[in-house]
């Protein structure tokens, strides 16, 4: 699904040029979310480095969506930005 929005726990709104969710198998404990043009790069290097979690909000085409997640990947050499989130609890508000 398009992601629109994505927000901290903390309210602060991360800005990207676009995103989606992917629920695996329409199960919400398992899921991703990849986020292209990232422009809060701060925020997910220091949770890669720190091997946080993070609670995040979803903003979707399919309504409001809350998850943890760990930073997957964060590629920073592409023209993009691009970070994987990989989902470490049930994403709360995914109807299947």
């Amino acid at each position: 699904m398009k992601l629109d929005q994505l927000f901290t726990e903390n309210k602060d709104e991360i800005f990207f040029d676009t995103g989606e969710v992917h629920v695996i198998n329409n199960d919400p404990e398992h899921w991703e979310a990849k986020i292209y043009g990232v422009e809060n790069q701060r925020f997910f290097t220091d949770a890669m480095r720190n091997n946080t979690r993070e609670h995040l909000t979803f903003e979707t085409n399919e309504g409001t969506m809350y998850g943890v997640a760990e930073v997957d990947t964060f590629d920073s050499a592409t023209d993009e930005n691009v970070v994987t989130l990989k989902g470490t609890e049930m994403l709360n508000g995914y109807h299947s």
